[in-house]
């Protein structure tokens, strides 16, 4: 049997193992690695990947609004392993933050958004008010 340098070698960065099943297991045990290392890590890259929020900068902005929706005035029950059940609200078109919202608000936020949508919900709803009439 002949054994060769490399077999012995450790994964370097980007210098992938020969077996997939080792280059899986490897990019699996960093990502546990890095959990285990900070319980905040996955929470941290997803605001800074989708919002460019720091998880600094997220906590500032929930103890200005006392840790409640900034429309509802609420404070939604927390799941567990996480900090604040609170979404980043954020205008769509510009991309700026906006603040803390919970679920409920943050979707009909984004419905009332699309005016067209809002004025047809308006003209659905007043007319339904009108007819009281069962199916």
């Amino acid at each position: 049997m002949v054994v060769r340098l490399i077999d012995f070698q450790p994964n370097r960065g980007n210098m992938p193992y020969k077996d997939p099943k080792k280059n899986k297991e490897s990019k699996d045990n960093w990502a546990k690695r890095q959990v285990l290392l900070n319980p905040n890590y996955q929470r941290e890259r997803w605001l800074k990947c989708v919002y460019g929020l720091s998880l600094d900068t997220y906590t500032k902005m929930l103890h200005q609004q006392n840790g409640v929706c900034a429309i509802c005035g609420e404070c939604p029950p927390i799941p567990k392993g996480r900090k604040s059940s609170l979404f980043v609200d954020h205008d769509h078109k510009t991309g700026s933050l906006r603040g803390l919202l919970c679920h409920k608000c943050n979707i009909w936020l984004a419905a009332l958004e699309s005016v067209e949508w809002a004025q047809k919900a308006t003209v659905y709803l007043t007319q339904h008010a009108k007819s009281a009439e069962p199916w």
